[in-house]
């Protein structure tokens, strides 16, 4: 990358390649993926729909805090 600082993040649209589904750890990803997913509703009923994540410490201060929002 020509100016990493410059750089807050990178949107990936339609990122999918129909060779994913071959890839050997696919089916286990999905496996986990459907039972994960699963349990959003009832979370999001409880209020638990905001999960921490401490992956946007190489965020600018203002896209950090609004990230962790």
């Amino acid at each position: 990358m020509d100016y990493p600082k410059d750089v807050a993040g990178i949107a990936l649209i339609d990122s999918a390649t129909p060779y994913q589904f071959d890839l050997p750890t696919y089916p286990t990803f999905y496996w986990v993926w459907c039972r994960t997913s699963a349990l959003l509703p009832t979370l999001a009923r409880a209020g638990r729909t905001c999960l921490p994540l401490n992956k946007f410490t190489s965020l600018p201060p203002g896209a950090c805090r609004a990230a962790s929002v």
